[in-house]
């Protein structure tokens, strides 16, 4: 599927040691690069530090181990996955039953600061951080972060952390787009963005598809929109958002605007006891 979405024009690719893909990710980097479709620095590559590597002398392993899956010498971006440093656990892809680890923040950033200079990565970002935490980072770091990776949706809007990022020159990469209606350990009864009525109304006028409409609203609002699918065609129809109309006018950005429910899908809740929770604050 990285080799069709490749082929079809997509070049930020969003991965993660966690997700368990960078093997399958690299072979499929590498197979186009060496067939010519594109260089290496036509594609930003993004990976990210589990919560059990938050110890400075593990952030390098982990560094080095998503470059030997990835079969490359750098990443673009390497982001902080959360802020929620966990203990080791028996099962090293535990995601849910973790202990916390008493290591600040700010104690990883600066190791993860030297991965640039080691010329592992070009950039250090950010994923599931709010805007305390983004605060402290900031204040005394070498590197600034570029990208803060968190859910936005045209239900769950996050303004006010959307603002303080940019204020910060820090772009937002945004998760959920479509609310993940499909994915089986979320809430059922939270209800699907892409059968609402507003976003099916412009679709209709601007002959798009809903998906269209929520990628397009998600650009407009200076947000960047990651995707997944396992359907050749919706990602063909993902890539074709911006084609052919020159967007989202006023009144439909207002009336997306108003979809806004402040309600979050992803929780992570089990690990809400963690003093880093990055949750509890207003976002």
């Amino acid at each position: 599927m990285v080799e069709l979405a490749i082929d079809n024009g997509y070049r930020l690719i969003d991965g993660a040691w966690m997700y368990r893909t960078e093997p399958d990710v690299g072979k499929a980097v590498g197979n186009k690069i060496k067939s010519g479709v594109v260089k290496r620095e036509d594609i930003f590559i993004i990976s990210k530090l589990w919560r059990t590597m938050h110890d400075p002398k593990d952030v390098p392993v982990a560094m080095e181990r998503t470059l030997k899956d990835l079969g490359l010498k750098y990443v673009d971006s390497y982001l902080m996955h959360f802020p929620l440093a966990s203990k080791k656990a028996a099962d090293e892809y535990e995601m849910v039953h973790l202990e916390e680890a008493d290591i600040p923040i700010e104690v990883t950033w600066k190791a993860m600061e030297k991965l640039v200079k080691l010329g592992y990565t070009k950039s250090v970002g950010l994923s599931n951080f709010n805007m305390s935490q983004i605060d402290r980072i900031v204040r005394d770091c070498e590197f600034f972060p570029v990208i803060n990776e968190i859910e936005v949706n045209p239900f769950f809007h996050q303004k006010p952390l959307l603002d303080h990022c940019k204020q910060n020159g820090i772009q937002v990469v945004a998760y959920g787009a479509f609310y993940s209606p499909e994915n089986p350990w979320l809430d059922p009864d939270i209800p699907s963005l892409i059968t609402h009525a507003t976003i099916k109304k412009l679709a209709k006028k601007h002959g798009k598809t809903p998906g269209q409409i929520i990628i397009r609203y998600l650009y407009q609002i200076d947000c960047v929109p990651i995707t997944k699918t396992n359907f050749i065609d919706h990602l063909v129809e993902n890539i074709s958002a911006f084609e052919n109309w020159n967007g989202l006018d006023n009144q439909d950005m207002k009336e997306m605007a108003q979809l806004n429910t402040g309600v979050r899908r992803f929780k992570f809740d089990k690990s809400k006891h963690f003093k880093e929770y990055p949750f509890t604050e207003d976002m």
